[in-house]
């Protein structure tokens, strides 16, 4: 009968003396034990600071961090700050009464505000230098309007500017003298074209008191609202504020989410889910195989210890336990000092690491609990996880087996009876597999970190500026009308045929195309309450009739939303874009486009007798409404309504193509597309219909941006937008320094990972081999024998790692192509990465079995033979 007993305090005794012992092997393992964690701790930290800097970011760009805006007098402005359902409010009102006329901003949107402190804060609006403004005569300007006037940033400068008040009834420009008192970075990038600056509210009363009291916006965040309300319940809750104050403008943030987004959300967690597991799995990775390397050496150095203490009854359970103890007893120290170090280096490193990227002004570093609970969790994860081998072999290990425990396995028997396996370079192979564990662990360190700097290299390298900016944009600048895009409810101002012959004069243009887009004068937006707003816009007017007819029709059968709203006009007419473009680029265009149906032929769409249909308007919210009435090949007699004489113009065509547009940068193909001579027979007025004017040229983009945005400004038409290609590619240049940068610093901390793992893992197989290498030499190997062998060792795991890193680094650099803007596969970035992963491999390789060799052997034979290890 066996009696039950608890020896519980004896293993906790053993496990503390044996830690005692091995301070050499404790002092590695902490180490281990710490970087794991400081990795972990510092990734968490920069991750999660990147993400909320990301954020910051991203919500200044969209506009306002808001639930969303209500259009205010200031009376309902000071009830609604009072209501108990408000959480946070800002004020932000226009100071004239539309946007800065001034020569200098022509093509940009530049408005002059004021804001209240609430708004600045909501609106991220922070000034580098300076302050805000407190009066009318002070103003806050963005790094980028500054760069317009070609002014310094210099606070307490005078600048002058152009705005619009009204007096005695009408709107009249004037000009206003300011002092600056301040500047600050926007998000908003300079390509968008848009800007806002401020000033104090008392400008409104000394210069404008008769703009409307009831224009003002007030952005609010509500109680009841947070990240995860639906859009239904974003509305529901506005509305009941504005019916509560009578409040008729409502605007929605638009990150609530619908059925719709939520996918779309669902996929981008995704996205930033995988490469965050991935990174987490890397670094567990990496210190499995450093704290496995340095217990499976103290285990195999102890290995007679614990062959004794099964002896006299220790259970291989109980051997486990004791080192598990002892890895957690090391953990309790290594851990909390790599939370510190890793928390340290992730906040100083953080704000450096974002320094060339857009986010440097926007900064947030997070001190969140999940960064200490999961770099923890992880970092003890990955301890225990190292731990249960050496742990196995120690506890299955029987006392007799113990004393004959070398940790490596027998030679081939097949090289070992071959002539041949006597030669330094066979005995060096044969020695690599003799564990193959043991070679697999040191190839799979080697390969996977070299794997991971090469990707990061190439991911760095290939980012390509100028390609993005080709994908981004059609031409080298281009010139569109704002309403192409934007509603305005101001005057039109078309852009002037004297400014595209300007243009076309220049000596540097290579090409210049314009494209026509039809406007109707009754072009009005159906609003909730039934009534019709001029919102001026490009959309022409098309009689509801025959196939067109057919086509938006089942659109509204299928239960397309806003249907009216969208498509038909008061007049009844179909409200719809009509394009014209040249037939000389009109394949050109549509390579931009998918072809559902039909072949696009140049020359037939020079005669005038076809159309192009792209079916884009049957898309709402990411469904597709309709059942494709029109087809290619379709005759269709459309009448064209010409809003100056109240005419129609008829005229029949064949339906060449039909096609879906797959490229929203580039493309000008729009739902009626025919040819631009047959648009300047239809519509008499086509000089005052350009929408767009693309140009290429051949000289310096700088130098010809310089002149082409003289005649532009020199045009006086606000309602132009231009974008230059010199300036989206100064945009991603800044951009991909800071990606090279955290690529470059990611390579560098997984070369680190690697040559810790490498390196620990060779000096375990020589270390554990020294008694057979005193053998060796007993038996009338020199030194520099036994030297060249394990010179040759390392040589092999060279070119067996190489072997394994050219293909898969091959692969992970081609597949770093789907890192935005990345130029291409590149040759020369893909050779020099691996030129630099082989010698960095190789030096390793070669420099560790001599420098651990030479610390061995300064023992005599006898002393090295009479060691157990």
């Amino acid at each position: 009968m066996m009696f039950p007993n608890n020896n519980k305090a004896i293993i906790q005794k053993l496990s503390k003396r044996s830690l005692m012992v091995n301070r050499i092997r404790n002092l590695f393992a902490v180490l281990a034990i710490m970087l794991t964690t400081v990795l972990l701790t510092a990734g968490f930290t920069a991750g999660i600071s990147l993400a909320k800097s990301a954020k910051n970011y991203l919500d200044m760009g969209k506009g306002v961090d808001s639930h969303g805006s209500f259009v205010v007098t200031l009376d309902q402005y000071e009830v609604l700050k009072g209501s108990e359902d408000i959480n946070q409010s800002g004020l932000l009102r226009d100071c004239s009464t539309t946007y800065i006329q001034s020569e200098q901003v022509v093509g940009n949107k530049v408005y002059l505000k004021y804001a209240d402190e609430d708004m600045f804060q909501m609106n991220f609006v922070i000034p580098v230098e300076g302050d805000y403004p407190k009066n009318a005569n002070e103003i806050l300007m963005p790094t980028f309007v500054l760069d317009l006037f070609d002014l310094p940033y210099e606070v307490g400068r005078q600048i002058t500017l152009k705005a619009s008040v009204i007096e005695n009834g009408e709107e009249v420009i004037k000009v206003f003298d300011f002092i600056l008192c301040g500047y600050f970075d926007p998000v908003v990038p300079p390509s968008s074209n848009y800007a806002e600056i401020f000033t104090g509210e008392d400008f409104i009363t000394q210069y404008n008191p008769h703009l409307p009291d009831n224009s003002n916006e007030a952005y609010v965040k509500l109680n009841s609202l947070t990240s995860m309300s639906t859009e239904d319940e974003g509305w529901a809750e506005m509305g009941k504020i504005a019916d509560s104050l009578g409040i008729m403008g409502v605007g929605l943030d638009p990150d609530f989410q619908n059925p719709s987004t939520m996918i779309i959300s669902l996929t981008d967690v995704l996205a930033l889910a995988i490469p965050a597991i991935m990174a987490v799995i890397l670094i567990m990775l990496s210190g499995y195989l450093l704290i496995y390397n340095i217990f499976y050496i103290s285990v195999v150095h102890d290995i007679r210890y614990y062959g004794l203490l099964k002896t006299i009854g220790t259970t291989p359970k109980q051997v486990k336990k004791m080192i598990n103890q002892q890895a957690l007893m090391l953990s309790f120290i290594g851990i909390p000092i790599g939370l510190a170090l890793g928390y340290i280096i992730g906040v100083v490193f953080t704000p450096h690491l974002m320094t060339q990227t857009v986010l440097d002004k926007y900064v947030i570093i997070s001190a969140n609990p999940l960064i200490f609970i999961f770099s923890i969790l992880f970092s003890y994860l990955t301890v225990y996880i190292s731990c249960k081998k050496p742990g196995k072999v120690a506890g299955q290990i029987s006392p007799i087996e113990a004393v004959c425990y070398t940790g490596v396995e027998d030679y081939n028997k097949k090289l070992k009876n071959t002539r041949r396996g006597g030669r330094l370079h066979r005995m060096a192979l044969t020695n690599i597999f003799r564990n193959r564990g043991k070679a697999i662990s040191v190839i799979a360190s080697i390969s996977l970190s070299a794997i991971i700097f090469i990707f990061a290299f190439n991911g760095s390298v290939g980012l390509d500026p100028v390609k993005d900016a080709e994908e981004r944009m059609q031409a080298d600048f281009e010139i569109m009308h704002y309403n192409v895009v934007w509603w305005q409810q101001e005057e039109y101002q078309p852009i002037s045929k004297d400014t595209y012959n300007q243009l076309e004069e220049l000596p540097f243009v290579t090409e210049i195309n314009k494209y026509y887009l039809a406007r109707s004068n009754n072009d009005e937006d159906l609003m909730d309450d039934g009534n019709y707003v001029l919102m001026n816009n490009f959309r022409g007017e098309v009689k509801n009739q025959g196939l067109l007819r057919d086509e938006f029709e089942s659109y509204r059968e299928a239960g397309m939303p806003d249907w009216q709203g969208s498509f038909i006009a008061p007049s009844g007419n179909i409200k719809t874009r009509v394009t014209g473009i040249s037939a000389d680029i009109i394949e050109e265009e549509v390579a931009y486009d998918k072809v559902l149906d039909g072949v696009v032929d140049g020359k037939q769409f020079a005669s005038g007798d076809y159309l192009i249909f792209c079916r884009d308007a049957n898309k709402e919210n990411g469904i597709t409404y309709g059942n494709g009435v029109i087809k290619a090949g379709d005759k269709m007699t459309l009448s064209f309504y010409l809003p100056d004489s109240d005419t129609y113009v008829k005229k029949e065509f064949t339906v060449m193509a039909v096609v879906e547009n797959l490229d929203h940068w580039r493309g000008q193909t729009d739902i009626i597309t025919i040819s631009d001579t047959v648009f300047e027979e239809i519509y008499a007025n086509h000089d005052e219909l350009i929408s767009q004017i693309m140009v290429k040229v051949d000289s310096d983009l700088q130098k010809a941006n310089d002149q082409i945005q003289s005649i532009i400004n020199k045009s006086g038409n606000f309602q132009i937008y231009f974008t230059s290609k010199c300036e989206v590619i100064r945009e991603n240049e800044r951009m991909k320094s800071g990606i090279m940068m955290i690529g470059l610093t990611i390579s560098l901390i997984v070369g680190i990972i690697g040559f810790l793992n490498m390196t620990n893992t060779m000096m375990t197989s020589i270390i554990s081999r020294k008694r057979e290498l005193a053998m060796l030499e007993s038996m009338g190997m020199t030194k520099k024998q036994l030297k060249k062998m394990l010179i040759y060792e390392g040589m092999y795991y060279t070119i067996i790692a190489v072997l394994f890193i050219i293909p898969l680094g091959f692969l992970s650099s081609i597949s770093t192509s789907l890192i935005p803007f990345f130029g291409g596969f590149n040759t020369g970035g893909f050779l020099l990465s691996i030129f630099i992963v082989v010698v960095l491999i190789a030096v390793i390789s070669i420099a560790i079995p001599i420098i651990v060799f030479s610390i061995i052997n300064k023992a005599t034979i006898i002393e090295r033979l009479r060691e157990v290890e």
